[in-house]
């Protein structure tokens, strides 16, 4: 079974805390069952299963969740093509709802089940893919039933910092609803950390882990904090709660480098694992040695089961080089990077790794946040929405670009700080800041001239006009000269002034391609290339990098704008892909992660190149 342990994306902390109060609120829950198309498995029997299933959740949550059940759902095609693993590893989407889904499947002899939750609160999806099977038709429900039972990843907030012995307050979500949350919540319980900042996704903290010391009383339970990582202030960081079992433990020490690759152990590495804590246990730790390709498996070890927890620490040639709190989820193999250089360099690089993801993010939701904006904008009945969607996207842009630039300029000093030998570069992260910047005036003109056309125009001919000139204004700024061009054109004929016909006479100027080759360019920028698939980019970006030179040579700004964005966006899917992917267990996983690997250089120059161009022209 492939493990899900490793690889969490994470944040530092260093904004001022925003508690979650949710203490009244149930969870709402909505199982969304997938059934093989088989003879077997009738409408019948499908509607049975999915009522079960209902039925059993709720008696398991009781008052604390509503729960629904459906057959539909966006991701359900993905799922049976690529399974609950690949399909639901890069899913991040937030909502209100938590999602377990339910996948069954008949082989002739046994009913398979798979089951996966997706919690919407967060954004992230459970760590493991639950799997079993029943010969008996009519346990098909009960055992599914069982299987999402362990992962119901009930969910705290942190109230306060940690006090004397790193003990912190979580509030669980429900805990005054009446309902006694003992049931799940027992000591010894391990609960994950997940950093929420505004309608963004979560970010795991990695190797950061909460223990339950006292169940919740008054819906409040204390936990006792584990972390290999420094971590900053964790009030307010998410608690949820992870479906850990007892059993051996698996590990897979690799060599970590500044790059964030992972290779073979170029000297042999001792382990201590402990059950309570990193110190002590002098009469049941146990103390194991690996070198190069050898795993460690406590399985025939004397003391070598674990309930819940393991606490792991690293050394070499006899210095401590991590301590890395680690949940047993499954009986999966967990791979744990070993730093290379030295405990600070080992803390620099994580920080580089962590703001270049925060970095991508911040585009990301800005990106989704103009497709928000420009769908709202479309119906004048929801231009008060486009007005809120522009002011939230705004103060997000400014939010995130002040507190990514001092993130930044704390990262620039601690690199400093590193031997020049590997050092990483904040070219592509000081490009994207700009970028985010960037956008902020776009922003700024977009809602002041929505909130003049609700405030000024009754007519509502006038005011749909309006609102279309302010997306055609927006696509521009886009570069989607085309589409911009489209919407001008639509003007009703009283509102085709002089300035007007002059400004789309100019646009179209713009947009007429200067010969053959420069029309095949825009072709194939805006048609070609934002669709390309992973498999098909290592050509395409060769193509992307000739068609830039035509429109370079005809001195066309909108092409590459329109260039730069979807390179972007392949840039964020590829990097997606890649954190999906983890060669070190799955051995097919390697083609495709190197394949990443050699597409993101071309990518980021790409990027680099377009950005040095619309700089020139710009300025």
């Amino acid at each position: 079974m492939r493990t899900c342990v490793v690889g969490f994306l994470v944040a530092l902390l260093g904004v001022p805390p925003v508690v979650a109060n949710d203490a009244k609120e149930v969870y709402r829950v909505r199982i969304v069952v997938s059934i093989e198309r088989h003879r077997l498995l009738t409408d019948i029997f499908r509607e049975q299963v999915s009522r079960e299933l209902r039925d059993g959740l709720k008696s398991a949550l009781g008052d604390l969740a509503q729960v629904s059940v459906s057959d539909e759902h966006p991701k359900l095609d993905d799922i049976q093509a690529r399974g609950l693993g690949r399909a639901l590893d890069g899913f991040r989407e937030r909502s209100t709802d938590r999602t377990y889904f339910v996948a069954i499947d008949f082989n002739g002899t046994h009913y398979r089940v798979q089951t996966r939750m997706h919690d919407g609160l967060t954004g992230l999806p459970s760590p493991v893919v639950r799997h079993d099977s029943t010969r008996d038709r009519a346990f098909v429900a009960r055992t599914a039933t069982f299987l999402l039972e362990r992962d119901l990843g009930l969910i705290g907030t942190i109230t306060a910092e940690p006090e004397k012995g790193q003990i912190v307050s979580v509030e669980m979500r429900g805990g005054m609803l009446g309902v006694d949350l003992g049931k799940w919540v027992k000591k010894g319980e391990v609960f994950a950390l997940v950093k929420v900042e505004g309608s963004a996704v979560g970010t795991h903290l990695p190797w950061a882990l909460l223990q339950v010391v006292e169940p919740p009383k008054d819906g409040v339970c204390q936990c006792k904090l584990f972390s290999r990582y420094q971590l900053g202030p964790v009030t307010g960081v998410r608690a949820v709660m992870l479906g850990t079992t007892s059993g051996p433990v698996r590990l897979r020490l690799l060599e970590e480098k500044p790059n964030r690759e992972l290779g073979p152990l170029s000297t042999a590495i001792t382990v201590e694992l402990r059950r309570e804590g990193f110190e002590g246990e002098e009469g049941s730790r146990l103390s194991l040695t690996t070198s190069r390709g050898k795993d460690l498996d406590t399985t025939k070890s004397k003391n070598g089961t674990f309930d819940k927890i393991v606490f792991v620490s690293v050394s070499r040639d006899g210095t401590l080089r991590a301590r890395v709190p680690i949940p047993i989820i499954d009986d999966g193999l967990i791979i744990v990077g070993v730093p290379a250089g030295n405990k600070d360099e080992d803390l620099i690089t994580f920080r580089y790794r962590m703001l270049r993801q925060k970095v991508l993010d911040a585009g990301a939701v800005q990106a989704e946040m103009f497709k928000d904006i420009n769908a709202l904008s479309k119906d004048p009945k929801q231009r008060v929405a486009a007005i809120v969607r522009v002011k939230q996207a705004l103060e997000r842009s400014r939010t995130d670009h002040g507190k990514l630039t001092g993130e930044r300029d704390e990262v620039q000093k601690a690199l400093a700080k590193m031997s020049p030998k590997g050092r990483p570069t904040l070219t592509g992260i000081n490009d994207r800041l700009r970028l985010l910047k960037s956008s902020e005036g776009d922003l700024r003109n977009t809602v002041e001239a929505l909130e003049k056309i609700e405030k000024e125009e009754k007519d509502p001919a006038r005011v749909a006009w309006l609102t279309q000139r302010e997306q055609a204004r927006l696509l521009e700024k886009e570069g989607e000269l085309g589409e911009a061009i489209a919407k001008y054109e639509k003007a009703p004929e009283e509102e085709k002034t002089d300035e007007l016909k002059k400004h789309l006479a100019g646009l179209k100027k713009l947009w007429e391609p200067v010969g053959v080759d420069h029309k095949a360019a825009r072709e194939y920028i805006y048609g070609t290339f934002p669709t390309l698939t992973t498999g098909q980019l290592k050509e395409g970006t060769d193509q992307a990098n000739k068609h830039l030179a035509v429109c370079i040579k005809a001195d066309d700004m909108f092409g590459p704008m329109r260039l730069r964005k979807a390179t972007l966006e392949h840039v964020k899917r590829l990097a997606t892909e890649a954190d999906a992917l983890n060669p070190s267990v799955n051995i097919d996983d390697d083609k495709p992660l190197q394949a990443i690997k050699e597409l993101l250089p071309a990518l980021q120059k790409l990027d680099k190149d377009i950005g040095a161009y619309l700089d020139k022209k710009k300025g």
